[in-house]
């Protein structure tokens, strides 16, 4: 995400996500953008009707629950989001 931030579409993302319609890709997509101060007019839909509380909805499905939690997509930050944050792409 970090390397293709010039590259991202973000109407592109939104109708990508949106077409297939499930809470979790809501959610991942909206804090991944949040992070990188990406914003869209869908995402405040979203976060009222797409993003449900409760479950073990994580950023990383590969693994486990923390209770790190983002209260504005209700879903558990799980995984290091420090390249996202500070938009550092020198890794690997």
């Amino acid at each position: 995400w970090v390397r293709a931030l010039d590259d991202i579409k973000i109407d592109k993302l939104v109708n990508f996500t949106e077409k297939y319609n499930r809470s979790i890709l809501y959610q991942r997509v909206g804090f991944v953008c949040k992070m990188l101060g990406l914003d869209h007019p869908r995402f405040e839909e979203w976060k009222k009707n797409k993003a449900p509380r409760g479950g073990s909805r994580v950023l990383n499905p590969y693994k486990k629950f923390k209770t790190n939690y983002d209260s504005e997509w209700n879903i558990s930050i799980n995984h290091p989001t420090s390249i996202l944050k500070n938009k550092d792409a020198d890794y690997s």
